[in-house]
Protein backbone atom coordinates (compact mmCIF):
# COMPACT_ATOMS: atom_id res chain seq x y z
CA UNK A 1 0.00 0.00 0.00
CA UNK A 2 1.03 3.54 -0.61
CA UNK A 3 -0.50 6.99 -0.05
CA UNK A 4 -2.07 9.16 -2.80
CA UNK A 5 0.32 11.94 -3.67
CA UNK A 6 -2.63 14.38 -3.86
CA UNK A 7 -5.07 13.58 -1.00
CA UNK A 8 -3.01 11.14 1.17
CA UNK A 9 -5.55 8.26 0.99
CA UNK A 10 -4.08 4.70 1.03
CA UNK A 11 -4.17 3.07 -2.43
CA UNK A 12 -2.85 -0.15 -4.01
CA UNK A 13 0.75 -0.09 -5.15
CA UNK A 14 -0.20 -0.83 -8.75
CA UNK A 15 -3.13 1.65 -8.91
CA UNK A 16 -2.79 4.23 -11.69
CA UNK A 17 -5.49 6.58 -10.31
CA UNK A 18 -6.56 7.42 -6.80
CA UNK A 19 -10.07 5.98 -6.31
CA UNK A 20 -10.97 8.92 -4.05
CA UNK A 21 -9.73 12.04 -5.84
CA UNK A 22 -8.87 10.60 -9.29
CA UNK A 23 -5.32 11.94 -9.24
CA UNK A 24 -2.65 10.12 -11.38
CA UNK A 25 -0.47 8.11 -8.98
CA UNK A 26 1.74 6.04 -11.26
CA UNK A 27 5.29 6.09 -10.15
CA UNK A 28 7.52 8.16 -12.40
CA UNK A 29 4.55 9.74 -14.22
CA UNK A 30 5.06 13.22 -15.60
CA UNK A 31 1.43 14.11 -14.71
CA UNK A 32 2.06 13.81 -10.99
CA UNK A 33 -0.49 15.77 -8.93
CA UNK A 34 -2.91 16.38 -11.80
CA UNK A 35 -6.54 15.64 -11.02
CA UNK A 36 -8.47 13.78 -13.73
CA UNK A 37 -12.20 14.42 -13.61
CA UNK A 38 -14.43 11.86 -15.18
CA UNK A 39 -17.59 12.85 -17.08
CA UNK A 40 -19.75 11.38 -14.37
CA UNK A 41 -17.98 13.47 -11.76
CA UNK A 42 -18.42 16.65 -13.86
CA UNK A 43 -22.17 16.06 -14.32
CA UNK A 44 -22.50 15.47 -10.62
CA UNK A 45 -20.75 18.75 -9.83
CA UNK A 46 -22.88 20.70 -12.42
CA UNK A 47 -26.07 19.30 -10.89
CA UNK A 48 -24.84 20.36 -7.48
CA UNK A 49 -24.18 23.95 -8.74
CA UNK A 50 -27.66 24.19 -10.29
CA UNK A 51 -29.24 23.01 -7.07
CA UNK A 52 -27.23 25.55 -5.08
CA UNK A 53 -28.31 28.33 -7.49
CA UNK A 54 -31.97 27.43 -7.11
CA UNK A 55 -31.60 27.44 -3.35
CA UNK A 56 -30.11 30.94 -3.40
CA UNK A 57 -32.90 32.19 -5.75
CA UNK A 58 -35.65 30.83 -3.49
CA UNK A 59 -33.90 32.30 -0.49
CA UNK A 60 -33.85 35.78 -2.14
CA UNK A 61 -37.49 35.54 -3.18
CA UNK A 62 -38.52 34.55 0.31
CA UNK A 63 -36.51 37.42 1.80
CA UNK A 64 -38.54 39.89 -0.32
CA UNK A 65 -41.74 38.58 1.25
CA UNK A 66 -40.66 38.03 4.79
CA UNK A 67 -37.09 39.31 5.32
CA UNK A 68 -36.77 39.72 9.09
CA UNK A 69 -37.54 36.14 10.25
CA UNK A 70 -35.49 34.71 7.41
CA UNK A 71 -32.59 36.98 8.32
CA UNK A 72 -32.70 35.57 11.83
CA UNK A 73 -32.84 31.99 10.47
CA UNK A 74 -29.82 32.53 8.25
CA UNK A 75 -27.85 34.14 11.05
CA UNK A 76 -28.36 30.97 13.12
CA UNK A 77 -27.66 28.60 10.20
CA UNK A 78 -24.49 26.48 10.40
CA UNK A 79 -24.64 25.39 6.78
CA UNK A 80 -23.35 28.73 5.37
CA UNK A 81 -20.15 30.50 6.27
CA UNK A 82 -20.22 34.09 7.49
CA UNK A 83 -19.40 35.62 4.09
CA UNK A 84 -22.23 33.78 2.35
CA UNK A 85 -24.70 34.75 5.09
CA UNK A 86 -23.72 38.40 4.86
CA UNK A 87 -23.93 38.59 1.05
CA UNK A 88 -27.31 36.83 0.82
CA UNK A 89 -28.93 38.82 3.62
CA UNK A 90 -27.49 42.19 2.45
CA UNK A 91 -28.55 41.63 -1.16
CA UNK A 92 -32.04 40.60 -0.12
CA UNK A 93 -32.51 43.63 2.09
CA UNK A 94 -31.27 46.05 -0.60
CA UNK A 95 -33.64 44.59 -3.19
CA UNK A 96 -36.49 44.56 -0.69
CA UNK A 97 -35.98 48.21 0.27
CA UNK A 98 -35.63 49.35 -3.35
CA UNK A 99 -38.97 47.76 -4.21
CA UNK A 100 -41.03 48.34 -1.11
CA UNK A 101 -39.46 51.30 0.75
CA UNK A 102 -40.48 54.69 -0.77
CA UNK A 103 -37.51 56.79 -1.82
CA UNK A 104 -34.85 54.19 -1.05
CA UNK A 105 -32.07 54.41 -3.65
CA UNK A 106 -33.09 57.89 -4.80
CA UNK A 107 -30.66 60.79 -4.47
CA UNK A 108 -33.61 62.86 -3.23
CA UNK A 109 -35.62 61.56 -0.34
CA UNK A 110 -38.41 64.07 -1.09
CA UNK A 111 -41.35 63.91 -3.50
CA UNK A 112 -39.63 65.53 -6.51
CA UNK A 113 -37.70 63.32 -8.91
CA UNK A 114 -36.90 65.64 -11.83
CA UNK A 115 -37.39 69.27 -13.03
CA UNK A 116 -37.53 70.02 -16.76
CA UNK A 117 -38.12 73.29 -18.68
CA UNK A 118 -40.25 72.66 -21.77
CA UNK A 119 -38.54 75.01 -24.19
CA UNK A 120 -35.48 77.08 -24.81
CA UNK A 121 -32.02 77.11 -23.25
CA UNK A 122 -31.69 80.81 -24.12
CA UNK A 123 -34.14 83.68 -23.81
CA UNK A 124 -33.78 87.32 -24.84
CA UNK A 125 -35.88 89.92 -23.04
CA UNK A 126 -35.79 93.72 -22.96
CA UNK A 127 -35.40 95.82 -19.86
CA UNK A 128 -38.76 96.35 -18.09
CA UNK A 129 -40.36 93.62 -20.21
CA UNK A 130 -41.63 90.14 -19.34
CA UNK A 131 -41.38 86.84 -21.18
CA UNK A 132 -42.97 83.46 -20.45
CA UNK A 133 -41.01 80.78 -22.36
CA UNK A 134 -43.04 77.63 -21.76
CA UNK A 135 -43.40 76.03 -18.35
CA UNK A 136 -41.63 73.75 -15.88
CA UNK A 137 -42.54 70.06 -15.68
CA UNK A 138 -42.16 68.68 -12.17
CA UNK A 139 -41.73 64.89 -12.18
CA UNK A 140 -43.01 63.73 -8.81
CA UNK A 141 -43.55 60.47 -6.97
CA UNK A 142 -46.97 61.50 -5.73
CA UNK A 143 -49.08 64.24 -7.34
CA UNK A 144 -51.33 64.32 -4.31
CA UNK A 145 -48.40 65.33 -2.13
CA UNK A 146 -47.03 67.99 -4.50
CA UNK A 147 -47.36 71.75 -3.85
CA UNK A 148 -45.96 74.61 -5.97
CA UNK A 149 -44.05 75.72 -2.87
CA UNK A 150 -41.96 72.57 -3.24
CA UNK A 151 -40.13 74.28 -6.11
CA UNK A 152 -37.97 77.41 -5.92
CA UNK A 153 -37.09 79.56 -8.96
CA UNK A 154 -33.60 81.07 -8.84
CA UNK A 155 -31.65 83.70 -10.81
CA UNK A 156 -27.87 83.79 -10.58
CA UNK A 157 -28.00 87.57 -10.98
CA UNK A 158 -31.37 88.98 -9.83
CA UNK A 159 -30.22 92.51 -10.64
CA UNK A 160 -30.21 91.60 -14.34
CA UNK A 161 -33.31 89.37 -14.46
CA UNK A 162 -35.63 87.49 -12.14
CA UNK A 163 -37.71 84.35 -12.68
CA UNK A 164 -41.05 84.25 -10.91
CA UNK A 165 -43.75 81.60 -10.41
CA UNK A 166 -47.08 82.61 -12.01
CA UNK A 167 -49.53 79.71 -11.73
CA UNK A 168 -49.72 75.94 -11.49
CA UNK A 169 -51.64 73.32 -13.47
CA UNK A 170 -51.19 70.03 -11.62
CA UNK A 171 -47.42 69.46 -11.72
CA UNK A 172 -46.88 72.02 -14.52
CA UNK A 173 -45.55 75.33 -13.18
CA UNK A 174 -45.85 78.46 -15.34
CA UNK A 175 -43.33 81.24 -14.79
CA UNK A 176 -42.17 84.55 -16.25
CA UNK A 177 -38.74 86.07 -16.71
CA UNK A 178 -38.49 89.83 -16.06
CA UNK A 179 -35.64 91.90 -17.49
CA UNK A 180 -34.37 94.51 -15.03
CA UNK A 181 -31.06 95.78 -16.44
CA UNK A 182 -28.79 95.09 -19.38
CA UNK A 183 -26.63 92.00 -19.06
CA UNK A 184 -26.75 88.20 -18.87
CA UNK A 185 -27.66 85.67 -16.21
CA UNK A 186 -28.80 82.08 -15.76
CA UNK A 187 -32.09 81.05 -14.22
CA UNK A 188 -33.17 77.63 -13.03
CA UNK A 189 -35.54 75.76 -10.72
CA UNK A 190 -34.71 73.58 -7.75
CA UNK A 191 -36.55 71.55 -5.15
CA UNK A 192 -37.12 73.27 -1.83
CA UNK A 193 -34.84 70.75 -0.10
CA UNK A 194 -32.03 71.55 -2.56
CA UNK A 195 -31.57 67.98 -3.82
CA UNK A 196 -32.99 68.34 -7.33
CA UNK A 197 -32.12 71.06 -9.83
CA UNK A 198 -33.21 71.73 -13.41
CA UNK A 199 -31.04 72.71 -16.35
CA UNK A 200 -30.40 76.46 -16.65
CA UNK A 201 -31.96 78.93 -19.07
CA UNK A 202 -29.48 81.54 -20.24
CA UNK A 203 -31.12 84.97 -20.15
CA UNK A 204 -29.90 87.94 -22.20
CA UNK A 205 -31.42 91.29 -21.18
CA UNK A 206 -31.14 94.00 -23.84
CA UNK A 207 -31.45 97.72 -23.24
CA UNK A 208 -33.91 99.38 -25.68
CA UNK A 209 -32.80 102.36 -27.75
CA UNK A 210 -34.54 105.30 -26.08
CA UNK A 211 -35.68 108.63 -27.46
CA UNK A 212 -33.13 111.35 -26.77
CA UNK A 213 -34.80 114.34 -28.41
CA UNK A 214 -38.16 115.41 -29.89
CA UNK A 215 -38.23 118.25 -32.39
CA UNK A 216 -41.55 119.95 -33.29
CA UNK A 217 -41.60 121.13 -36.90
CA UNK A 218 -43.40 124.23 -38.27
CA UNK A 219 -45.51 124.86 -35.21
CA UNK A 220 -48.18 127.58 -35.25
CA UNK A 221 -48.76 129.88 -32.31
CA UNK A 222 -51.79 131.97 -33.37
CA UNK A 223 -55.18 130.26 -33.72
CA UNK A 224 -58.80 131.23 -34.13
CA UNK A 225 -61.79 129.28 -32.84
CA UNK A 226 -62.38 126.04 -34.73
CA UNK A 227 -58.98 126.05 -36.37
CA UNK A 228 -57.04 122.77 -36.41
CA UNK A 229 -53.42 121.80 -36.81
CA UNK A 230 -51.57 118.49 -36.95
CA UNK A 231 -48.20 118.94 -35.28
CA UNK A 232 -45.31 117.46 -37.20
CA UNK A 233 -42.37 116.08 -35.19
CA UNK A 234 -38.96 114.46 -35.57
CA UNK A 235 -37.60 111.88 -33.14
CA UNK A 236 -33.90 111.37 -32.42
CA UNK A 237 -32.36 108.89 -32.79
CA UNK A 238 -34.51 107.73 -35.67
CA UNK A 239 -34.11 104.06 -34.69
CA UNK A 240 -35.49 104.56 -31.18
CA UNK A 241 -37.60 101.51 -30.31
CA UNK A 242 -40.45 102.96 -28.27
CA UNK A 243 -41.89 105.90 -30.22
CA UNK A 244 -45.18 106.13 -28.35
CA UNK A 245 -45.79 109.76 -27.38
CA UNK A 246 -48.25 111.37 -25.01
CA UNK A 247 -49.77 114.74 -26.00
CA UNK A 248 -51.39 117.18 -23.59
CA UNK A 249 -52.82 120.70 -23.37
CA UNK A 250 -52.41 122.74 -20.21
CA UNK A 251 -55.89 124.25 -20.74
CA UNK A 252 -58.35 122.13 -22.69
CA UNK A 253 -60.97 124.92 -22.60
CA UNK A 254 -58.66 126.78 -24.99
CA UNK A 255 -57.37 123.93 -27.17
CA UNK A 256 -57.45 120.16 -27.19
CA UNK A 257 -54.90 117.73 -28.65
CA UNK A 258 -55.37 114.03 -29.40
CA UNK A 259 -52.90 111.13 -29.26
CA UNK A 260 -51.79 111.80 -32.84
CA UNK A 261 -50.94 115.48 -32.16
CA UNK A 262 -54.05 117.03 -33.79
CA UNK A 263 -54.84 120.40 -32.16
CA UNK A 264 -58.34 121.94 -32.15
CA UNK A 265 -58.85 125.52 -30.91
CA UNK A 266 -62.08 125.58 -28.86
CA UNK A 267 -61.96 128.78 -26.78
CA UNK A 268 -60.21 132.10 -26.44
CA UNK A 269 -57.05 132.26 -24.35
CA UNK A 270 -53.57 130.73 -24.06
CA UNK A 271 -52.40 127.18 -23.50
CA UNK A 272 -49.27 125.02 -23.76
CA UNK A 273 -49.15 122.00 -26.02
CA UNK A 274 -46.68 119.39 -24.75
CA UNK A 275 -45.49 116.03 -26.00
CA UNK A 276 -43.72 113.50 -23.76
CA UNK A 277 -41.98 110.21 -24.58
CA UNK A 278 -42.22 107.10 -22.42
CA UNK A 279 -38.73 107.77 -21.03
CA UNK A 280 -39.56 111.37 -20.09
CA UNK A 281 -38.18 113.40 -23.02
CA UNK A 282 -40.40 116.50 -23.62
CA UNK A 283 -41.05 119.21 -26.18
CA UNK A 284 -43.66 121.98 -26.01
CA UNK A 285 -44.88 125.29 -27.43
CA UNK A 286 -47.44 127.95 -26.46
CA UNK A 287 -50.45 128.92 -28.54
CA UNK A 288 -52.95 131.80 -28.36
CA UNK A 289 -56.53 131.42 -29.52
CA UNK A 290 -58.48 134.50 -30.62
CA UNK A 291 -61.94 133.93 -29.13
CA UNK A 292 -63.57 136.60 -31.35
CA UNK A 293 -62.92 134.79 -34.60
CA UNK A 294 -63.96 131.39 -35.80
CA UNK A 295 -63.53 129.26 -38.87
CA UNK A 296 -67.01 128.12 -39.86
CA UNK A 297 -68.47 125.88 -42.52
CA UNK A 298 -70.68 127.63 -45.11
CA UNK A 299 -73.36 125.95 -47.17
CA UNK A 300 -75.55 127.76 -49.69
CA UNK A 301 -78.88 126.24 -50.75
CA UNK A 302 -81.87 127.54 -52.73
CA UNK A 303 -85.34 126.56 -53.76
CA UNK A 304 -88.14 128.05 -55.93
CA UNK A 305 -91.35 129.43 -54.54
CA UNK A 306 -93.50 130.11 -57.63
CA UNK A 307 -95.81 128.39 -60.13
CA UNK A 308 -94.49 130.04 -63.26
CA UNK A 309 -93.28 127.48 -65.74
CA UNK A 310 -90.31 129.42 -66.99
CA UNK A 311 -86.64 128.57 -67.36
CA UNK A 312 -84.94 125.25 -68.07
CA UNK A 313 -81.25 125.79 -67.45
CA UNK A 314 -79.90 128.01 -64.70
CA UNK A 315 -76.54 129.31 -63.57
CA UNK A 316 -75.84 130.26 -59.92
CA UNK A 317 -73.28 132.59 -58.39
CA UNK A 318 -72.91 133.04 -54.59
CA UNK A 319 -70.51 135.40 -52.82
CA UNK A 320 -69.60 136.59 -49.32
CA UNK A 321 -67.98 140.00 -49.11
CA UNK A 322 -67.39 139.86 -52.86
CA UNK A 323 -65.59 136.47 -52.74
CA UNK A 324 -66.96 133.22 -54.07
CA UNK A 325 -68.08 130.83 -51.35
CA UNK A 326 -65.43 128.12 -50.82
CA UNK A 327 -67.07 126.00 -48.13
CA UNK A 328 -65.52 127.70 -45.08
CA UNK A 329 -64.96 131.22 -43.86
CA UNK A 330 -63.53 133.06 -40.88
CA UNK A 331 -66.15 135.16 -39.15
CA UNK A 332 -65.52 137.75 -36.44
CA UNK A 333 -67.77 138.94 -33.64
CA UNK A 334 -69.19 142.37 -34.60
CA UNK A 335 -68.34 141.92 -38.27
CA UNK A 336 -71.08 142.61 -40.88
CA UNK A 337 -71.18 140.03 -43.64
CA UNK A 338 -72.33 140.98 -47.14
CA UNK A 339 -74.10 138.05 -48.80
CA UNK A 340 -75.16 138.04 -52.44
CA UNK A 341 -76.59 135.74 -55.10
CA UNK A 342 -76.86 135.99 -58.88
CA UNK A 343 -79.10 133.56 -60.77
CA UNK A 344 -79.19 133.48 -64.58
CA UNK A 345 -81.57 131.71 -66.98
CA UNK A 346 -79.46 130.51 -69.90
CA UNK A 347 -81.25 131.13 -73.25
CA UNK A 348 -80.82 133.33 -76.35
CA UNK A 349 -81.58 136.40 -74.21
CA UNK A 350 -80.40 135.44 -70.71
CA UNK A 351 -82.59 136.57 -67.83
CA UNK A 352 -80.70 137.63 -64.70
CA UNK A 353 -81.86 138.05 -61.10
CA UNK A 354 -79.84 139.20 -58.08
CA UNK A 355 -80.37 139.43 -54.35
CA UNK A 356 -78.36 140.28 -51.25
CA UNK A 357 -78.42 140.52 -47.49
CA UNK A 358 -76.29 141.78 -44.61
CA UNK A 359 -75.68 140.08 -41.30
CA UNK A 360 -73.83 141.31 -38.18
CA UNK A 361 -72.11 138.44 -36.36
CA UNK A 362 -72.84 138.01 -32.65
CA UNK A 363 -70.66 136.18 -30.10
CA UNK A 364 -73.10 133.31 -29.65
CA UNK A 365 -73.15 132.79 -33.43
CA UNK A 366 -69.57 131.47 -33.23
CA UNK A 367 -70.69 128.54 -31.11
CA UNK A 368 -74.30 128.03 -32.19
CA UNK A 369 -74.05 128.85 -35.89
CA UNK A 370 -76.55 131.02 -37.79
CA UNK A 371 -78.58 131.20 -40.98
CA UNK A 372 -79.36 134.05 -43.44
CA UNK A 373 -82.20 133.99 -46.06
CA UNK A 374 -83.07 136.38 -48.87
CA UNK A 375 -85.08 136.46 -52.13
CA UNK A 376 -83.93 136.50 -55.75
CA UNK A 377 -86.37 137.15 -58.62
CA UNK A 378 -85.54 136.35 -62.24
CA UNK A 379 -87.97 138.05 -64.75
CA UNK A 380 -88.55 136.73 -68.29
CA UNK A 381 -87.61 139.50 -70.76
CA UNK A 382 -89.03 138.05 -73.99
CA UNK A 383 -91.42 135.54 -75.45
CA UNK A 384 -94.85 134.46 -74.35
CA UNK A 385 -93.86 134.52 -70.65
CA UNK A 386 -92.43 137.99 -70.81
CA UNK A 387 -92.86 139.78 -67.49
CA UNK A 388 -93.28 136.63 -65.44
CA UNK A 389 -90.70 135.91 -62.70
CA UNK A 390 -89.07 132.86 -61.11
CA UNK A 391 -88.89 133.34 -57.33
CA UNK A 392 -85.85 131.82 -55.57
CA UNK A 393 -85.17 131.74 -51.85
CA UNK A 394 -81.45 131.59 -51.11
CA UNK A 395 -80.22 130.26 -47.72
CA UNK A 396 -76.72 130.81 -46.30
CA UNK A 397 -76.01 128.38 -43.41
CA UNK A 398 -72.99 128.93 -41.12
CA UNK A 399 -72.05 125.98 -38.91
CA UNK A 400 -69.33 125.65 -36.26
CA UNK A 401 -66.46 123.33 -37.25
Amino acid sequence: MRKCINCGVNIEDDALFCPYCGCVNKKGSKNKGIKIISSSTKIKNDNKSNEDGKKVLWILLWLLVFPIPITIVFLKSNKLNKSAKFLIIAAAWVIYLMIFAPGFGDSNTGNIKKLTFTRGDEVTVKVSCKKSPGYLIVDVKSKNSFKPEDVIFVSDNPEVATITFVKANDNFLYFEIIGLSGGETNVYAMSADGNIRSDSIHVIVTVPILIEKIELVEVKTEFILGETLKVEKKIYPSDAENKILKWSSSDESVATVDEAGNIVAVGGGKTTIKVTSSNGVEASFDITVDGTKKLMRVKVSHYRDDNNNIGNEWEYEFKIDGEYVSGQIVVTVGETLSLSAKITEEDEKPDVGTGSAFYKVKEEDLFNGFEVKFDVYVTENAGKNKGKSAHFIVVYTFSPK
